[in-house]
């Protein structure tokens, strides 16, 4: 038997939480939540999804769990806490999942860990490969 929480955790270029989401998403008025970068393609600017919502902290994590990603993931996860709390209540932590969707896991810190190898040598200490 499988139960499915229908109340997602969302934080993404439009907002954070799925009022604040569906809105952006309606309303004419709302501005482009778009930055032109190269960032990722040198010499070719592209317009990326900004999140610049504050994000909840990972420092407190250990090392290997300190990711942006992470921290959206705790982001998304406060707005379904009451919810998890109640299935793990009633069918126990290890009946109950957080699926987080994402194509750039820890790619902020694999980013920082290759610039340090490349500049100096040697990975950045503290870096974990499993960050990513």
């Amino acid at each position: 038997m499988s139960i499915y929480l229908q109340q997602p955790g969302l934080v993404c270029s439009l907002g954070v939480g799925a009022s604040e989401v569906r809105a952006a998403m309606w309303d004419p008025a709302c501005p482009p939540r778009l930055a032109l970068t190269d960032r990722y393609s040198p010499g070719r600017e592209l317009a990326l999804g900004v999140v610049d919502h504050p994000l909840h902290m990972v420092s407190d994590l250990p090392v290997r769990f300190q990711s942006r990603s992470n921290a959206m993931v705790l982001t998304a996860l406060t707005q379904l806490r009451s919810a998890v709390n109640e299935a793990v209540a009633a069918y126990g932590a290890h009946r109950v999942a957080i699926v987080l969707g994402t194509s750039t896991a820890g790619l902020t810190e694999g980013e920082a860990a290759q610039q340090s190898w490349q500049t100096e040598g040697q990975w950045p200490a503290g870096y974990r490969y499993a960050q990513q």
